[in-house]
């Protein structure tokens, strides 16, 4: 798949269909691996900027999510979500913590 495999392409696809914003990847946050009961399950976390910063993001609901928006990191802590996870990431970011680079997740040599 190259460069752009199939953990990049669904990271790029998500942000479109759920935010309706179209981003470039700039980095990996956390790559986690989860054993379960028959399958293991692998995640990757992305560090993204959009392509366009002028573009609006959603503003109408479908199957895909309610809608988005830019808000503030401070912001944030006000929007009732699913889960902290966006609360953690940000923080995490704004904090300057270690953001590996895209070739970190690479092909087996």
């Amino acid at each position: 798949m190259g460069k752009h495999g199939r953990f990049f392409q669904a990271a790029i696809r998500e942000t479109e269909e759920e935010a309706g914003v179209h981003i470039r990847l700039t980095g990996i946050l956390s790559v986690q691996h989860s054993p379960r009961h028959g399958y293991d399950r692998m995640r990757v976390i992305f560090l993204g900027e959009p392509i366009d910063p002028n573009e609006p993001p959603k503003s109408i609901p479908d199957k895909e999510s309610d809608r988005a928006e830019w808000v503030s990191l401070a912001d944030l802590a006000t929007r009732k979500l699913r889960g902290s996870e966006p609360q953690t990431w940000f923080s995490y970011v704004t904090q300057g913590r270690h953001v590996a680079p895209l070739d970190m997740l690479g092909p087996e040599r």
